[in-house]
């Protein structure tokens, strides 16, 4: 009995181990902005990108609350922009709590004047340079990297790798 007791406590101790699927890692999603060369019809594709391949390009967007995907001809394509998305909220949060903290040292470190007190400025300082902080790490964040295609199919193929990179479904 003791000889059960023991292999089920083992048992029980690795079945992390024993599972038979594996955790499925954190997709990272890109937006992107297509732009066609004049007089193709729409002129610029906002949305997700889906998949990028040698014949066409994916763009997953979204018209009247309903998701379409898109499929776009490299030979229509004037440039693409990516940037991850929410890249640039995580940049005005890292703008602001970085403005707080440096605004907050800065008051502390004063001394004691008339009316106001070391915590009183760091407060004070804080506020103002966290404000300061929101603009300037939406600026900093909010690049975009390019692709110029101008419907070159060759240009489009020696960006090909990079551009899948950053799609959502994994190419062969």
């Amino acid at each position: 009995m003791k000889k059960i007791i023991i292999i089920l406590c083992l048992l029980l101790c690795y079945t992390t181990e024993i599972q038979a699927q594996r955790k499925n890692k954190k997709i990272k999603v890109y937006k992107a902005w297509v732009t066609m060369i004049d007089g193709s019809k729409p002129n610029r594709i906002n949305g997700i990108l889906y998949f990028a391949d040698e014949d066409f390009i994916k763009v997953k967007y979204k018209i009247s609350g309903v998701y379409s995907v898109n499929a776009i001809d490299p030979r229509n394509i004037k440039k693409i922009k990516i940037r991850r998305k929410g890249k640039v909220g995580r940049g005005i949060l890292i703008g602001a709590v970085t403005g707080i903290g440096v605004g907050a040292i800065l008051g502390y470190s004063e001394k004691d004047q008339f009316f106001h007190t070391k915590e009183s400025n760091a407060a004070a300082y804080g506020v103002t340079l966290g404000l300061l902080g929101v603009p300037i790490g939406a600026s900093i964040s909010s690049g975009k990297k390019r692709f110029v295609i101008n419907g070159d199919i060759e240009k489009y193929r020696e960006h090909l790798k990079t551009l899948q990179k950053y799609t959502i479904m994994p190419s062969n």
